[in-house]
């Protein structure tokens, strides 16, 4: 069993489990007057949450200043948390498919990615903050480097080499991860967070790509089709898959994909720049922004279209 393990959500599961944060915040209510308060975690719930029940507790306060505080627990204890997560994520695996004989890969990210240069609708994941990693994040992933021989992935996301590396596997394998971006591919899948298998099979992958061209992706700031969610727009590529009965089904989809970002563009305002480029320009940056690869240096086109190579990419 070859056990693909993309490896970023998990330098930052264990870093923040190794933190504890509190808040001091300054409020003033309707009539000028200020209020200083203090949330820290107590054991059965995180300062966050603290904070939003004093706010709705306190509808007429707003914030001036918010402060957050990050202690850190030592590193040993972080260490220890990401040793016991690889081997509880391998034990899961191994017992779930009955395999002793196992290939374990673990993939890094880094900051190279062939997306930025794609990406003109919007910069590409540009509400990320380095700031926000938790305070372990680069010895946690030393950890996996010099004990686990994580391999660190330049040019492309870890993501895109757990997909290539499903895609181009003969035998048994599962790819291990929390990020729904994957379940572009087909095969066996576990959620090491909530600790769940599950199997994609090929036509739901695609259709998971499809949904995700028209919706984008909010967390990396991939706009989509405008005012079109997950939720709609899951809706909407089932609904066209069933109805088309031709083989060439995924060439109809794209078409109605393309029709819908077409239909949208009048209404679509200043702030989300694809109304400056034609329809059919927006959904095809969108698609590839959210394409996992199935082959390094792979730029998808359109159904029918073969699949270009990006020009200058990196190949480790």
């Amino acid at each position: 069993m070859k056990i693909i393990i993309d490896a970023d959500p998990l330098v930052y599961r264990v870093g923040f489990a190794s933190e504890d944060h509190s808040y001091e915040v300054v409020y003033e209510d309707e009539s000028g007057e200020m209020f200083q308060e203090h949330f820290h975690a107590i054991p059965d719930k995180t300062a966050g949450v603290q904070m939003k029940e004093y706010k709705d507790e306190h509808p007429d306060r707003k914030i001036l200043e918010k402060e957050m505080i990050v202690k850190p627990h030592p590193l040993p204890h972080a260490l220890h948390i990401a040793k016991s997560s690889i081997t509880a994520m391998i034990s899961d695996i191994s017992r779930q498919f009955k395999s002793e004989d196992n290939e374990v890969v673990v993939l890094l990210g880094s900051s190279d990615n062939f997306r930025d240069a794609l990406a003109t609708i919007r910069p590409y994941k540009d509400n990320r903050d380095s700031l926000t990693r938790p305070y372990h994040y680069q010895s946690v992933r030393d950890y996996l480097i010099d004990n686990h021989a994580a391999r660190i992935i330049t040019g492309r996301e870890a993501d895109d080499e757990a997909s290539i590396l499903a895609w181009q596997c003969p035998g048994p394998h599962v790819v291990a991860s929390t990020d729904k971006d994957l379940d572009q591919i087909p095969g066996w899948h576990y959620n090491y967070e909530k600790k769940v298998f599950y199997e994609v099979d090929k036509d739901d992958g695609v259709l998971y790509f499809f949904q995700q061209a028209l919706s984008g992706d909010a967390t990396d700031t991939i706009p989509g089709c405008y005012r079109i969610g997950d939720v709609k727009a899951k809706k909407m590529v089932t609904a066209w898959y069933r109805e088309c009965h031709d083989p060439d089904w995924q060439s109809y989809v794209w078409k109605r994909i393309v029709g819908e970002f077409q239909r949208t563009k009048d209404d679509c305002p200043d702030k989300v720049l694809y109304k400056t480029i034609s329809a059919e320009e927006a959904a095809l940056e969108t698609a590839r922004l959210v394409f996992m690869q199935q082959y390094a240096l792979q730029l998808w086109c359109p159904p029918g279209v073969p699949d270009e190579m990006l020009e200058g990419g990196l190949d480790d």
